[in-house]
């Protein structure tokens, strides 16, 4: 086989593989490390069902007691609602998720919130990305 007619074949079966890009960005990496996830939750498909059916309800409850803390500096708030949604994206591997949660969950116990607009963002566009891999996957 040719290098040409084997990279063909290859980027054919990537194709087939890779999560179709959200928000028209085709460089964006996927939200979803479900090998990982898999090895996290010991195999449990149903556990890793029953996640994503808790992260339908819950994330976007989570994502506004962020917001309303932001909004009334309740860094308490901030934290411990940033700390049960950094867990719960954890269990996917949505690591961008899980890196803007922490920082977010940081910010709250320093009670300093003078640098969370950015992150916050980036946290609603990370878990949007998350919710809709998710759907595209079929979950």
């Amino acid at each position: 086989m040719t290098r040409d007619k084997k990279k063909t074949e290859d980027d054919a079966v990537a194709e087939t593989q890779t999560v179709p890009a959200i928000n028209n960005d085709v460089n964006r990496k996927p939200a979803v490390d479900f090998q990982g996830a898999m090895v996290r939750l010991g195999g449990d498909r149903q556990l890793f069902l029953d996640f994503v059916q808790i992260l339908g309800e819950d994330g976007p409850v989570l994502i506004k007691k962020i917001e309303t803390a932001i909004d009334s500096s309740d860094c308490q708030q901030l934290e411990h609602s940033a700390h049960a949604l950094k867990g719960l994206v954890s269990n996917f591997g949505a690591r961008d998720c899980v890196a803007d949660a922490l920082l977010l969950e940081q910010a709250g116990r320093s009670e300093d919130l003078s640098n969370v607009d950015a992150p916050f963002q980036r946290l609603i566009e990370n878990h949007q990305h998350l919710l809709c891999e998710l759907e595209t996957l079929g979950y």
